[in-house]
């Protein structure tokens, strides 16, 4: 008897808590987690460079934590010549490909001015954690002079970690659907290290390789761009 009275007060006990967190979620309007995708350089249309999908959490309507990973891709490939400044003469002729990938690590404190309106500004920054790397290749090299030289490899690597900050608009056009623009940027401490090698010919001396190894440190502050992005709440 007794143990069918606590389970019953039990049961009470979670329906009500229940029905509370129903009527409180009804009320609020963000729901509580959500997924975002967002892309990078959307003005831009010529190409596609990457994207940044998090995981967002409301604490309330005015406050959520976002935490994000992101990677960006950029590839290119151009012309390139030297010319012998002595003779106007074009010594070769050369194309460079041309590829990065770089990954972010991010956590953000959000923050929404006003979530009753239609247009919800928001506000926030927070740690970051950043790695990439970039190779440049010489391809359809013509050697016309005597006298030249060009990279045969560029390769570079780069860790930053520091700070990062947004700020933006977001249109729900559905419950749990919402459309959002923002600008953000970057204040790291980075390090990179840059590797080269380097093909020449002089007149009279033979074609040499020289590799080149060079590191630099220091503090960075960089545009994270403009980003469009889709939230689906849940």
């Amino acid at each position: 008897m007794r143990s069918r009275l606590v389970t019953l007060l039990l049961l009470g006990f979670l329906f009500s808590l229940a029905s509370a967190q129903t009527k409180s979620d009804s009320s609020r309007v963000f729901k509580t987690h959500s997924l975002q995708f967002r892309v990078y350089d959307f003005i831009s249309l010529s190409s596609f460079k990457g994207n940044l999908i998090s995981y967002k959490y409301h604490r309330s309507d005015k406050t959520a934590y976002r935490v994000g990973v992101g990677v960006r891709v950029e590839k290119s490939k151009d012309k390139s010549s030297q010319d012998y400044f002595y003779t106007d003469t074009t010594l070769f002729d050369l194309d460079l490909n041309f590829k990065m990938v770089t990954v972010n690590f991010m956590l953000e404190y959000l923050k929404y001015f006003n979530p009753g309106a239609d247009i919800k500004m928001f506000a926030g920054g927070g740690p970051l954690v950043s790695y990439g790397t970039s190779t440049e290749n010489p391809d359809n090299i013509s050697i016309i002079g005597e006298r030249y030289n060009y990279y045969k490899k560029r390769e570079q690597d780069s860790y930053e970690i520091g700070l990062t900050f947004s700020y933006g608009v977001e249109w729900l056009f559905q419950k749990n659907m919402g459309l959002h623009a923002e600008y953000g940027f970057n204040i790291t401490y980075f390090h990179e290290k840059y590797v080269r090698e380097l093909v020449g010919s002089y007149p009279g001396d033979n074609i040499r390789l020289d590799n080149i190894t060079e590191k630099q440190n220091g503090f960075r502050l960089r545009d994270r761009g403009a980003l469009l992005g889709l939230s689906v709440y849940f």
